[in-house]
């Protein structure tokens, strides 16, 4: 039995896709520290592309209908997710991480 998806739906589907991925952005923005910030959402957006296309991808060969739309947004996550990465600040996170380990060694010495 064969469930055909028409247009619309799919549409609904990937902007609500859209939508999870930026209520995490958003959760992310409220919890983590600016120093990695940037990073953190440059690691998601680039994953959650390379999973869109993938997904999109195994859902072409099951079905032979292959969804531009699926492959026009995991293109513009991974692109964005770039983006991200070119504007992080390598200096201040590398001396946020290297503050982070020196208290948690420190916190851990008895």
């Amino acid at each position: 039995m064969s469930m055909h998806v028409d247009q619309p739906t799919s549409r609904l589907l990937l902007a609500s896709v859209l939508t999870v991925l930026a209520a995490l952005s958003a959760v992310a923005t409220l919890r983590l520290p600016m120093a990695l910030f940037l990073p953190a959402l440059s690691t998601f957006l680039v994953l959650s592309g390379f999973g869109l296309a993938a997904a999109s991808y195994l859902k072409s060969l099951r079905t032979g209908h292959v969804c531009t739309d699926c492959n026009s947004v995991a293109g513009l996550l991974v692109y964005l997710g770039f983006a991200a990465a070119l504007l992080t600040d390598a200096e201040e996170t590398l001396t946020f991480i290297e503050e982070m380990e020196a208290q948690g060694l420190a916190g851990m010495a008895p």
